[in-house]
């Protein structure tokens, strides 16, 4: 697809950065109104799905012109008929695409179920603006299949159209193989580049058994998507509601009220947490609307966020988050599998491949490719691993004893930590700012009467510290065994959530049967490459798999976008006998 980015101004970024909220004022709409809509496309493996197999997908998010989209995270769902979801999976994107897959649980009925994507800013432009693809699941070891009826005029059908394009050529070193044997693959592009572009490259087994569904391909979803499609801004009084993009990565919004008053709290500072070693920590100030935004652009490793009204008098007020974008799934219709005699012969052969593969799970495993969190905050001056001091009881008598550079004032039963400056006075004029596990501590009781038996480290920044246009005197940062720091000061001012991570990116199995370690292990895959990251720079790439123990059809499909926007599609097949 296109490398162009969307270039805001510095007026149309200053709002993005710091107003991306659910309410927008008259004067700052107008920003919106220039960010283009966009839709997703999603590629998946297969249309016809078997319990215990895997669901492969790879998600592309454009605009109009096929140019990338400015969100950064996508949600995928599959859903039933009853409009129940079997996953929800949130999507990273990087230049408009990401992956993922699901195996499909045996707890699933056989069944018609849709494929669904789309990103927070498709939102606007109604509640029916999402992508929706056919699944069917047929679950062989359930005994409700209530989800497929029997018809034995349906003729069984297989799809081995080759397809060709007139910049990309798939060369196979040929056509017919034996089983476990290396397949040789060259992808040749076109000697201009213009082929150059970002691509999924799929080989799998062609089933016997077909079902009737409308064939959607990047190039009729693209044709028909954007020629009504228009984002709607709701208007709100004097302002407008919006589903604001994502476009740095997940993001979190919310309102404080002020609880006597019942109005919003505006120009109120709120801190986002999320505990661990790699901590993050970040401030944002409610708007006019009394609404905040945080983004969590970075990867975390956490997978709990605690939010609070940073104020003195923060007991006034109550903290609230912004409802996710809902979409409309009532429309849509789901059918019934029909199948044929001959199909479920071939359904019963294919249970026992899927049983004899699943028993060989462990060493068919993908591999994750992990990220690590960066530290967030900054370095601290001085270090403290309390194991490697005398331990006191308390973290006052730890404060007085072990670590020098602080200092604890009790003025009628209510203590607090101060932090000496760098010429090391014991001025008392401005609160340093406290951190457990990157939690902030307002009610400075919580870590005096805290387990130090907990503590594992208290890590001192000295001096004057500015911080999100916050002048503190100093950081005092302590870090527990566990690092699961939990709040115990709570209120309407404080809210505990549960973050749902994007998934991580994964390499696919890829079976080497020239491996020693794999001359004894069945093979009875049916996807015998799955690669959703081509990304085409070079005139010649080569690419090579192994066959299975099974013979049949084998398809191999690449797709995807030219870094020019075209929508590219080359299929060719092998043969295993």
């Amino acid at each position: 697809m296109k490398r162009i980015l969307i270039v805001l101004t510095v007026a149309i970024a200053s709002v993005l950065s710091l107003n991306a909220q659910v309410t927008i004022s008259k004067k700052s709409i107008d920003t919106y109104k220039k960010i283009k809509p966009e839709t997703i496309f999603i590629q998946q493996n297969k249309t016809l799905i078997f319990s215990g197999e895997q669901l492969l997908y790879k998600v592309y998010c454009l605009n109009k012109d096929n140019t990338v989209g400015i969100s950064k995270i996508a949600y995928i769902e599959l859903i039933d008929e009853n409009k129940e979801k079997i996953f929800q999976h949130k999507i990273a994107l990087n230049l408009a695409t990401g992956y993922g897959d699901f195996t499909i649980p045996f707890t699933v009925p056989s069944g018609n179920y849709k494929l669904i994507g789309y990103t927070q800013w498709m939102r606007n432009a109604g509640s029916t603006n999402y992508f929706v693809k056919d699944i069917y699941i047929i679950n062989p070891f359930a005994e409700n299949q209530a989800g497929i009826v029997l018809n034995n005029q349906k003729e069984a059908k297989q799809q081995t159209a080759r397809v060709q394009s007139s910049v990309i050529k798939l060369q196979l070193d040929k056509k017919i193989y034996q089983p476990r044997k290396k397949v040789s693959l060259e992808i040749k592009t076109s000697p201009n580049k213009q082929s150059f572009g970002n691509y999924t490259l799929s080989v799998k087994k062609l089933n016997n058994i077909s079902v009737d569904t409308a064939k959607v391909t990047i190039n009729n979803y693209l044709q028909t998507q954007f020629n009504t499609l228009k984002n709607n801004f709701q208007m709100n009084g004097k302002s407008f509601l919006i589903y604001p993009p994502e476009h740095k990565g997940q993001l979190i919004t919310g309102k404080v009220l002020d609880i006597k008053s019942k109005l919003p709290a505006v120009n109120k500072r709120v801190a986002l947490s999320i505990p661990g070693k790699k901590f993050v920590i970040k401030i944002a100030e409610t708007n006019q609307f009394g609404e905040f935004y945080f983004d969590l652009d970075k990867e975390f490793e956490g997978d709990k966020a605690i939010i609070q009204v940073s104020d003195s008098k923060r007991d006034n007020y109550k903290i609230t988050l912004s409802t996710k974008a809902i979409f409309d799934y009532s429309k849509l219709q789901f059918k019934k599998i029909e199948l044929s005699e001959n199909d479920l012969k071939a359904i019963k052969k294919k249970s026992e491949y899927i049983q004899i593969e699943n028993a060989y799970n462990e060493v068919k495993k993908d591999s994750f490719i992990k990220n690590e969190p960066k530290v967030t905050f900054y370095k601290p001056d001085y270090t403290y691993k309390l194991d490697d001091y005398k331990r006191f009881p308390t973290v006052h008598e730890t404060m007085i004893e072990v670590i020098d550079h602080t200092w604890v004032t009790t003025k009628r039963g209510k203590h607090t930590f101060f932090v000496r400056d760098y010429k090391s006075t014991r001025k008392e004029d401005v609160l340093p700012l406290l951190l457990i596990d990157g939690v902030m501590i307002q009610n400075h009781e919580d870590l005096y009467n805290f387990n130090i038996k907990d503590i594992e480290t208290i890590n001192i920044i000295t001096d004057k510290f500015l911080f999100e246009k916050k002048v503190y005197g100093g950081v005092i940062s302590v870090l527990t065994k566990k690092t699961d720091f939990t709040p115990i000061s709570k209120g309407s001012y404080l809210l505990e959530l549960h973050l749902t991570k994007p998934l991580l990116s994964k390499k696919y199995f890829n079976q080497n049967s020239s491996n020693k370690a794999y001359q004894r292990v069945p093979d009875y895959r049916t996807q015998l490459l799955w690669n959703p990251v081509v990304n085409l720079n070079t005139n010649s790439l080569p690419i090579s798999f192994y066959t299975p123990d099974s013979k049949g059809i084998f398809e191999v499909k690449l797709e995807g976008f030219t870094f020019d926007g075209a929508p590219i599609t080359v299929v060719e097949t092998i043969k295993v006998e």
